[in-house]
């Protein structure tokens, strides 16, 4: 028992849970954010907003830089043969 109350907490100790990779983090960062700029995009166009259409370009560019990050992860991840997204057969 970890608390007075006499519950077991273990099960809500982050250390023995499975913590997503950085592989993984990166894919849904840069997923999002290009779902976000593309329905962005297209308000602004339909609005004929430039200052939407600036905050797009901010996001697209973030996007990219997510996207890069993923890509060097990837190419880090295969070097040292530890991709922990791919399931090993």
């Amino acid at each position: 028992h970890c608390c007075r109350c006499g519950f077991i907490c273990s099960r809500f100790d982050k250390s023995e849970q499975e913590k997503p990779s950085n592989e993984t983090l990166l894919c849904v960062a840069f997923v999002s954010f290009m779902g976000f700029t593309t329905i962005q995009t297209v308000v602004a166009l339909v609005a004929k907003s430039e200052a939407m259409m600036g905050d797009s370009a901010a996001m697209a560019v973030d996007a990219l830089t997510y996207g890069f990050n993923l890509y060097a992860e990837r190419k880090k991840n295969e070097d040292n043969g530890t991709n922990r997204d791919v399931e090993e057969p």
